[in-house]
């Protein structure tokens, strides 16, 4: 049975991105007409039949989620990972779908139509695509993963607690072969905190860190910093023999935004720890 499950994430997994959105669509369809189907049958006390009122209820619901659900990018990013940033999406795009829900069913009214199902359902289709995405990424991410990568997996500390290392995290949850373990970060005040479920730790207690989760790498999240500053922190963290990547310098990140991809090994820059210095164009005018 786990085989066979696998192997059908597996076939999933490999369909082209519209093919995925697609079966997104889909059962966003199936879960929206359910969820009128259950609020009406909530409101009315008994489980109601296909008729002509639930009928125009599921109309009205579909013509209204389709196009809002498409304009608020739902449908974008959601294979990526089902983090923070894809909750903000759903509650958007709800939001915005619940308005003329309100408006068409419980202020104006529809024949047949209990005015309390303009409220009832969008709280009920909410909770059941929130419930669709959490399970996706489980299955996909993490029961796949845990099959495909088996035994490789890397125990990992991002070092910089900050906006970059909170998108760092975010983009490694679809990284199956990396278990983020935590943040670190120099600043004492943060220790205990926690940043979208995981620990911010202080820097000072990196080797116990280090020895209690197995940590084998470090990626450090400060494309802010001072290069300088940056070989100090990969001089402490090296001599623990961990290995060590980098986000690059915050001017070298185009858009703004981090994500798993931006991480670099090391160059021999950040292991002298000074800036680069420019050509002298007068000097090389000469040559």
């Amino acid at each position: 049975m786990t085989a066979l499950i696998t192997s059908l994430l597996e076939r999933i997994v490999g369909l082209s991105r519209w093919q995925k959105q697609v079966i997104v669509f889909l059962i966003d369809v199936i879960l929206c007409v359910q969820s009128i189907w259950i609020a009406y049958s909530l409101r009315i006390g008994v489980w109601v039949y296909w008729d002509l009122a639930v009928q125009k209820a599921v109309l009205a619901a579909l013509l209204i989620m389709v196009p809002t659900f498409y304009f608020t990018g739902v449908y974008n990013a959601i294979f990526r990972y089902a983090g923070s940033g894809m909750m903000k999406t759903l509650v958007r795009a709800f939001v915005i779908f619940t308005m003329p829900m309100i408006i068409i069913f419980s202020v104006i009214g529809v024949a047949g139509v209990p005015r309390t199902i303009g409220v009832i359902q969008p709280i009920i289709f909410f909770i059941m695509v929130g419930f669709s995405r959490v399970t996706a990424r489980y299955l996909m991410v993490d029961i796949l993963g845990r099959n495909r990568f088996a035994g490789q997996v890397k125990n990992v500390l991002i070092y910089g607690a900050g906006a970059a290392g909170q998108q760092l995290a975010a983009s490694m949850r679809s990284e199956p072969a990396m278990r983020l373990c935590g943040y670190i970060d120099d600043d004492k005040r943060l220790d205990g905190q926690k940043l979208d479920g995981d620990k911010v730790f202080w820097s000072g207690k990196l080797p116990a860190l280090i020895e209690k989760y197995g940590i084998s790498d470090i990626l450090l999240a400060l494309p802010a910093i001072s290069r300088k500053k940056r070989r100090t922190i990969v001089d402490q963290v090296q001599q623990y023999k961990v290995h060590v990547q980098t986000l690059p310098n915050v001017k070298d990140i185009m858009d703004g935004q981090v994500s798993f991809n931006d991480i670099r090994e090391l160059d021999i820059e950040d292991l002298l720890g000074r800036e680069p210095v420019a050509p002298n164009e007068l000097l090389l005018g000469r040559t």
